[in-house]
């Protein structure tokens, strides 16, 4: 099953965000796949396998978190560097 989440993580209590989390991690360990556009790089590292980064409508950057959001372009687009 392929889920398609916009903004899951926007406005909600920290510990309604975490219930969320929870819940795609174990939705994903029964082989579900989601797409999730998001700006909360917190929430979106704990449940993220593969990160794609977009700034002004193009992709800057793809692949496993830890690396997309250490790679200078990404970092430069969000934080105006």
């Amino acid at each position: 099953m392929l889920l398609l989440l916009d903004e899951p993580f926007a406005g909600v209590h920290p510990r309604l965000r975490d219930q969320i989390i929870d819940r795609l991690l174990e939705l994903h360990e029964r082989g579900h796949t989601f797409i999730v556009v998001d700006h909360n790089m917190d929430a979106i590292q704990k449940v993220a396998r593969r990160l794609v980064v977009m700034a002004r409508g193009e992709k800057i950057a793809d692949g496993p978190p830890e690396a997309v959001l250490q790679d200078q372009e990404v970092i430069a687009a969000y934080t105006g560097g």
